[in-house]
């Protein structure tokens, strides 16, 4: 029933407390969780990979390895997918969070910058709020890290 109410929860509270009520749900919520996040709808698909990423359960990497990536979902979703792969622990997808640095939009930006800074503990002197020319220098060190980085295992 819960799943059904995703498409209409209208405020960030409402759908906090969805991501939270499914998060807490645990392994019975993980089979609908995982069908939600191919969801066409862009609210519903953020919503469930909100919820298996708030769960911690690195089981379910495997699972979300499964789910088709399609290039041209909208740049929100690719960023919700790769911030549940990152705190899952499959740093895959981490270049995606990188490049969600230069976004034009201010919240998909700091999204993309807490998990990163959240998961390596380096910011590298980037702050979303930034202009874009103040923010470069900093996302070119981001790019060089990964890039430094991008043949070890932890990020395969």
């Amino acid at each position: 029933m819960n799943a059904e109410r995703m498409p209409w929860l209208q405020t960030a509270a409402e759908q906090q407390e969805m991501i939270e009520w499914f998060s807490l749900a645990g392994e019975a919520a993980f089979t609908k969780l995982l069908e939600l996040a191919s969801d066409p709808r862009p609210k519903v698909a953020n919503m469930a990979f909100a919820a298996l990423a708030a769960s911690r359960d690195q089981r379910l990497v495997d699972e979300l390895r499964q789910i088709p990536w399609a290039d041209d979902q909208p740049l929100p979703v690719q960023y919700s997918r790769a911030r549940a792969h990152l705190k899952l622990g499959d740093w895959s997808h981490i270049g995606i969070l990188i490049d969600g640095l230069e976004d034009d939009v201010p919240y998909n930006r700091a999204l993309c910058a807490r998990i990163l800074e959240g998961a390596t503990k380096n910011n590298f002197g980037y702050d979303y709020r930034m202009g874009e020319m103040d923010r470069a220098p900093a996302v070119e060190r981001w790019k060089q890290w990964y890039a430094e980085r991008a043949a070890d295992a932890i990020l395969k």
